[in-house]
């Protein structure tokens, strides 16, 4: 039998992260270096970094990035840089992970890049196993209005374009269909369920993996509840209620469903996006030029920053080389005024031997002596 790779497919918030972390304590392997957990994920996201990072790029080169509600374009999957893409999974799963027979990756990203992925898991000598998990749309909404402020419309175009591309490019995969509360409700006939749907045995099982799972899911994994009724209101698309009614069917009893229902779910989309999708588009633009400018903006001022800060620097390094300077002056100053001091001090006492002299009869016969010789010799003495 081939090595596999289980490839979780669901949309951003919808719990990839924790049937990810589900499936590798319960023997999936994991690559290294994984994205940090933060904020908007303390649980962590077990998703590795530089398939995130790998992920932008392609989009970028694709005219798309992550958070694109419309269609993504397939003639993409045919680009240079999508063979780019292919050959670093591919290295990927061929090196870092060589020595694991059973590898879990995941990132909402990859929902829409199915066909990348399954040719770098191929080129690996791997087979695909594709998990599908969907979280209540309102749920994911919520979320992604709390982490990004994005609009309740636009993150419901992005879970419709998420679920349903995942699900359109995986009907000829081996696959399960999961929901985020059948994971949080009942994980272990959840797993049980992909097991069987895949036709995989996970490698770990028993008490204490079990003790292991229950004390990760016993988080607080969930901060939008919504009612599982609140899909029937009027102001959701019905788009929106008939894809995820369908999942909700799926995932209990996958044989129950046709996807031809969500065939016509996409056949109106796509007629809808002629209309929508120029308007999104230039918004895009729009907002990215915006972007862009208030990136230079904020280079420029970050270099007139660092401009200042060098002069700031000069300046303190000037004041400091003056300080010195009037230091060393003011030494000499206090030196000459000790000297100076010590001179008035010699003069004063001088002067006043000298007035001692001056007063005594003996310089005053002198003078007179001094005086009468002048008078006789005419001299000045």
């Amino acid at each position: 039998m081939a090595d596999r790779v289980l490839l979780v497919l669901g949309m951003h918030r919808s719990g990839t992260s924790a049937l990810t972390r589900v499936l590798n304590l319960r023997g999936a392997a994991l690559p290294g270096e994984l994205l940090p957990a933060n904020q908007a994920n303390v649980a962590g996201y077990w998703e590795p970094a530089a398939v995130v990072t790998w992920h932008d790029e392609f989009l970028a080169a694709a005219g798309s990035a992550w958070d694109d509600p419309t269609a993504f374009p397939a003639a993409a999957f045919e680009t240079p840089a999508a063979e780019t893409f292919v050959e670093r999974v591919a290295d990927l799963l061929r090196h870092d992970l060589a020595s694991a027979p059973l590898v879990v990756m995941k990132d909402p990203r990859a929902c829409r890049l199915v066909p990348l992925w399954r040719r770098a898991i191929a080129r690996a000598g791997r087979e695909p196993l594709m998990v599908l998990i969907v979280r209540h749309p309102l749920e994911v909404a919520a979320s992604l209005q709390r982490r990004d402020g994005m609009p309740v419309a636009q993150a419901l175009l992005l879970w419709l374009e998420h679920v349903l591309a995942a699900e359109a490019s995986t009907r000829g995969d081996r696959r399960a269909i999961v929901t985020y509360d059948q994971l949080l409700g009942d994980w272990r006939s959840t797993i049980a369920r992909i097991e069987r749907d895949l036709d995989l045995a996970l490698p770990l099982a028993g008490t204490d993996t079990d003790a292991q799972v229950d004390a990760f899911l016993s988080a607080d994994l969930r901060h939008e509840r919504v009612e599982r009724a609140a899909i029937d209101d009027e102001d959701v698309s019905d788009w929106v209620r008939r894809v995820y009614r369908w999942h909700e069917r799926a995932s209990q009893d996958a044989g129950a469903v046709d996807s031809a229902e969500l065939d016509d779910v996409r056949r109106e989309l796509c007629q809808a996006a002629t209309l929508y999708a120029p308007v999104i588009r230039v918004q895009r633009e729009t907002l990215a030029r915006q972007a862009a400018e208030q990136e230079d903006l904020r280079e420029q001022m970050e270099r007139d920053r660092r401009q200042w800060a060098t002069r700031e620097q000069s300046l303190q390094v000037t004041i400091a080389q003056l300080q010195t300077q009037a230091s060393t002056l003011g030494e000499r100053l206090s030196t000459i005024e000790t000297q100076l001091e010590a001179r008035e001090q010699a003069s004063a006492a001088l002067q006043t031997y000298l007035d001692r002299i001056t007063s005594t009869r003996t310089w005053r016969l002198r003078g007179w002596c001094l005086r009468q010789m002048s008078k006789i010799t005419g001299r000045a003495y």
